[in-house]
């Protein structure tokens, strides 16, 4: 029987295709042996990794600046309404010791 096995229908077994052999494979993510060379892809994966670590750091940085900032501010409202109720005081005291002291009631 020369015609296709039912097994064989929708391949082609054209001999000039063949898989490519395990060894003819680029091996991404591996180093060759005996050498320091490394793969295209994988550098450019460590460099666009690199690249968004430090991307990453430096708006972590700013965000950290930025929170530092907002409480450094609140910080100071913080104080200033104090003293203007510090200021406030000393004034009612003042003026109702003085109002006491004529006899002035409010």
């Amino acid at each position: 029987d020369a015609g296709p096995s039912s097994a064989d229908s929708g391949r082609s077994c054209s001999p000039s295709v063949s898989a490519p052999s395990v060894g003819s494979r680029p091996r991404y993510g591996k180093r060759k042996r005996g050498s320091t060379s490394v793969s295209p892809l994988l550098e450019t994966l460590v460099e666009s990794d690199a690249g968004l670590l430090e991307t990453t750091r430096r708006m972590n940085s700013l965000m950290e600046q930025q929170m530092e900032a907002e409480a450094e501010d609140r910080h100071l409202e913080r104080e200033e309404r104090r003293e203007e109720r510090m200021a406030q005081r000393e004034f009612n005291n003042s003026f109702f010791g003085c109002a006491a002291q004529f006899g002035v009631c409010c």
